[in-house]
């Protein structure tokens, strides 16, 4: 498999929907698989190192196979560090 930089993309994400994760998160039961579920409806996964509301996606081409990873800004700041 061939190392090649991904495809980053931003996760738009409306402010409205937004407030309304931060309201369901507040209001469920919180827990792992209840949080998960929720930002995934919105966000398509939930951030790969921390669990949270990803804002960035990355795209990688592993030999004709896309694989993506979602981050949040806090874990995408760490990932371009060390990358």
């Amino acid at each position: 498999m061939s190392k090649s930089e991904p495809t980053i993309e931003d996760i738009k994400i409306t402010k409205k929907d937004l407030d309304e994760i931060k309201s369901l998160l507040k209001s469920s039961g919180s827990t792992t698989e209840s949080k998960n579920r929720i930002i995934k409806k919105y966000a398509g996964g939930v951030c790969v190192s921390c669990g949270n509301v990803p804002h960035k996606m990355l795209i990688h081409d592993a030999d004709g196979a896309k694989v993506i990873e979602r981050y949040c800004n806090k874990c995408f700041q760490k990932w371009k560090r060390h990358n």
